[in-house]
């Protein structure tokens, strides 16, 4: 599950892509507990937020202030300031560091300055953006233990390999074989950090702002005015949530059940008999990311149904087994009797990690949605088996909606 909360104060007004391609328009309210909720014509909607593609903020404002000066994150971020600078800060020297402190819209933010892979200065037109990706690019070659100052000389790009000692809004101090250069900032198109080997994780959200700003985000907050950021290479900042264009949901590290091959999968009709062939019993086998009625998976909440682009359904008496090789952490699926299954639809879910039972509950058609989210950690094995409940097998038919695997 994301480690996600939002708390929202005001209210704006979005368009939700979901996975499966629809779009809706409405008021944000929250974003909380795994589900974005949406006020449309004075009702609210749901959508769990595994199936939720992108937010597009429809109202972001316009008055967002161009950057001077773009900065390139070791996790590809590319961040718009109003100026970069080493940090003279005593927060800078508590961190045991050296620093750099951005002016991203009015607001500063110091950022650990291993964080940071270039700084894009008097780069404007398409000739010298393409000299300059080439000499990025180069960054990243035989020369890659070197820092490059990058200079504007009459239209052309040249560079400097050595070492940034220091920079500001005004001058860069650049050490160039043993000698200490003063460079204006004016006479400099950029700075180019030496390639690190640190590895960077995958980005959980990805939010982009009114001035072309792309976060590749670990973490994710709001405070009811703005968002609180953690960038993938330890960055944070606030942002106002007015500069806000879009919210991107990756889902990293999730592995749905139906793509993984089960293993010992059983169906047992409740009435036993000789005639029923195999053709026949094999109608009751689990189904993939679908209905037995061939439609999309749902169960039924405050009335309405609630989809799922993907997980399992199972009828009584059936079971399937899931080899994990203590690969993950937790097993998450959101349960109920399917809508379209009769009244008297009863099962008894069981999960078994590695033959012991880590759940069990009695599901019937009148139930809420049951949102389950075990350990699964040092499991060799998951075996899901729903049973006959109080009613023989009519209308047992379960759902389990979003069924997967965290790492």
């Amino acid at each position: 599950m994301f480690s996600l909360l939002f708390l929202i104060a005001s209210v704006f007004a979005v368009e939700v892509s979901l996975t499966d391609g629809q779009k809706f328009n409405g008021e944000l309210q929250r974003i909380a507990d795994g589900r974005v909720t949406l006020k449309t014509d004075n009702s609210e909607r749901d959508f769990d937020l595994l199936g939720v593609d992108k937010l597009v903020f429809t109202e972001t404002a316009t008055g967002t202030s161009q950057p001077a000066v773009i900065v390139e994150l070791n996790d590809k971020s590319f961040l718009g300031a109003q100026n970069a600078r080493i940090a003279p800060s005593e927060e800078a020297q508590q961190r045991n560091r050296v620093a750099a402190e951005l002016t991203m819209d009015g607001e500063k933010s110091i950022f650990p300055l291993s964080a940071i892979r270039s700084i894009r200065y008097s780069v404007n037109n398409k000739q010298l953006l393409k000299q300059w990706q080439e000499i990025r690019a180069k960054s990243d070659g035989v020369e890659a233990s070197s820092d490059f100052l990058v200079i504007n000389r009459k239209g052309n790009l040249d560079y400097l390999a050595g070492i940034i000692e220091k920079f500001d809004a005004e001058t860069i101090q650049f050490n160039y074989s043993g000698d200490s250069l003063n460079i204006p900032i004016t006479k400099a198109a950029g700075l180019i950090f030496a390639k690190t080997n640190q590895s960077v994780p995958a980005a959980k959200f990805v939010v982009t702002t009114g001035n072309g700003s792309i976060w590749q985000l670990k973490e994710l907050g709001y405070t009811g005015t703005e968002l609180e950021m953690t960038s993938v290479s330890g960055a944070r900042h606030k942002l106002a949530s007015t500069s806000v264009q879009s919210i991107e949901f990756i889902r990293t590290g999730v592995v749905y059940a139906s793509d993984l091959e089960g293993q010992n999968i059983r169906y047992e009709a409740f009435l036993q008999s000789p005639t029923i062939g195999k053709s026949v019993a094999a109608l009751g086998q689990p189904r993939l990311d679908q209905s037995f009625a061939g439609a999309k998976l749902a169960v039924l909440q405050d009335g309405k149904p609630r989809s799922f682009e993907r997980g399992l359904a199972m009828k009584s008496r059936s079971e399937i087994t899931y080899r994990l090789a203590k690969k993950y952490q937790r097993f998450q699926t959101t349960v109920g009797i399917a809508p379209d299954a009769g009244k008297q639809g009863d099962v008894d879910l069981k999960l078994l990690a590695d033959n012991k039972e880590v759940f069990q509950r009695s599901i019937s058609k009148s139930d809420p949605p049951i949102e389950i989210d075990i350990s699964v950690a040092d499991t060799n094995r998951l075996t899901v088996v729903v049973d006959y409940g109080r009613n023989l097998d009519i209308g047992d038919q379960l759902h389990l909606g979003d069924a997967r695997f965290t790492k």
